[in-house]
């Protein structure tokens, strides 16, 4: 069977588990973050690795990108004893169909239909690289969309709470007779729709695209995990401390800080902005209040999937919410009673759909 074929298989099959109420494993990602058979959201799934294919994961980079843009997709797909798997039949696609406004799911159900005219195959492999379609925004974004013949004109998308527009993107993982499907939704730059014309270039000079997120350091009962491959030894039956922390990002724009805040253009600071970096912690970033009819600056809410191959975390996702300025996310995670090496991942999201992920490796005795 071609990937292509088996694409279509895997989509047939997530519809009949959709209607038979069965718990398919899907991601949805933005972005992104998944989807079973009821459509919950990847972080909501059980910690517990089990699964002999599990897509923990999926990263765009750049983590926003304006339509015509180069942006390479990357999914983390692990068995389920945690380790990362190449996974070189899996294949990607993107689907170009506008989700009716009458269904409740992130996306619509033309996604998941075999032999759709609105999925684009991308490519193979966990790693893809394609273009943004330039037909995006007008597709899933703020411009108003093509029209059928003898149809009315739709209506442009809303954005969501951060001001975000969302291209979805479909991968199935295939690994020997297994398979798993995560839909998930990279971020698309499409500008800003029904404001005044200065809201307008004053969003144009300030608002810079997301930046991915970054694991600065991971802890272990207080201390740092220098080498991601050498294992930590922990007790069996034991409570152990887990820390992960990310970068802090300035809470007031700085000329010269390195970074190219909301409240910074290239107009104001060429040496942050003329090529803009962005921050790889909680990000403040610049959004419409359409209620208030201007521009208001928020900073990213942050959040971590906690994910082991054996033992159990007491919670499965933790994070902060946007008014916490903590850095960091801690959780317990209690070690068994059988000797023996546990691996996992710590999956980092904010809430505009940057993602990153770090392994971790347990020697329980």
């Amino acid at each position: 069977m071609d990937i292509l074929n088996r694409f279509r298989f895997a989509a047939i099959s997530l519809l009949a588990a959709a209607v038979s109420g069965c718990a398919v494993e899907i991601a949805i990602l933005v972005s992104a973050i998944g989807i079973s058979g009821c459509k919950p959201n990847l972080e909501e799934r059980a910690s517990e690795l089990g699964a002999p294919v599990r897509v923990l994961a999926v990263r765009a980079d750049p983590a926003e990108g304006v339509p015509g843009d180069a942006v390479a997709f990357r999914a983390l797909v692990v068995d389920a004893t945690g380790a990362e798997i190449a996974a070189p039949s899996s294949s990607w696609a993107f689907c170009t169909a506008r989700k009716p406004l009458a269904e409740l799911g992130p996306v619509s159900p033309a996604c998941y239909e075999a032999g759709s005219d609105a999925l684009s195959l991308l490519g193979s492999g966990t790693n893809v690289q394609a273009m943004l379609p330039t037909s995006a925004c007008s597709n899933f974004g703020p411009e108003v969309p093509p029209n059928k013949p003898g149809e009315p004109y739709g209506r442009p998308v809303d954005p969501d709470p951060t001001g975000g527009y969302y291209q979805p993107v479909v991968f199935v993982a295939m690994e020997g007779s297994d398979w798993v499907t995560a839909v998930e939704t990279a971020r698309i730059a499409c500008g800003l729709s029904g404001a005044s014309s200065d809201d307008v270039i004053a969003f144009r000079q300030r608002y810079h695209v997301n930046e991915n997120p970054g694991v600065l350091r991971l802890r272990v009962n207080g201390e740092d995990v220098v080498d991601e491959t050498t294992p930590v030894v922990v007790a069996s039956g034991t409570s152990v401390a887990v820390t992960v922390e990310w970068p802090a990002c300035p809470d007031v724009d700085a000329c010269g800080d390195g970074i190219c805040g909301p409240d910074e253009s290239q107009v104001t600071c060429m040496d942050d902005c003329t090529q803009p970096n962005g921050c790889m912690g909680a990000e403040r970033y610049l959004v419409y209040d359409a209620e208030a009819r201007e521009l208001v600056v928020h900073r990213e809410a942050m959040s971590v999937s906690w994910f082991a191959s054996s033992g159990s975390f007491d919670q499965d996702r933790t994070g902060r919410e946007a008014d916490d300025p903590a850095t960091f996310s801690d959780n317990i995670w209690q070690a068994p009673t059988t000797p023996g090496i546990v691996k996992g991942w710590v999956v980092l999201r904010e809430e505009r759909g940057g993602t990153a992920w770090h392994p971790f490796i347990f020697e329980v005795r």
